[in-house]
């Protein structure tokens, strides 16, 4: 058995297994905390891992992805428009 799963791909699969002390992340499925037991006490194996990032919005840019983002933007001639 394979699951949970979506309708589409963009709905997001799977069950959240750790990270529940954070908020929801877009497009992460977000369970309740005993899924995971649940699951496993009735045989069911992890069969891939989806990673969500967290990143506070409020703290500047990393100045390794400010350099990337410039030199992407030159490389393709778009601009972030600031």
């Amino acid at each position: 058995m394979r699951g949970p799963m979506a309708f589409r791909s963009l709905d997001g699969m799977g069950c959240l297994v750790e990270g529940f002390d954070r908020p929801p992340a877009i497009m992460m499925p977000y369970n309740p905390a005993y899924y995971p037991e649940f699951f496993e006490k009735y045989g069911l194996d992890k069969e891939k891992d989806f990673y969500a990032y967290w990143m506070d919005a409020r703290e500047p840019f990393p100045e390794r992805l400010e350099k990337l983002s410039e030199h992407a933007q030159k490389k393709t001639g778009s601009s972030s428009g600031t």
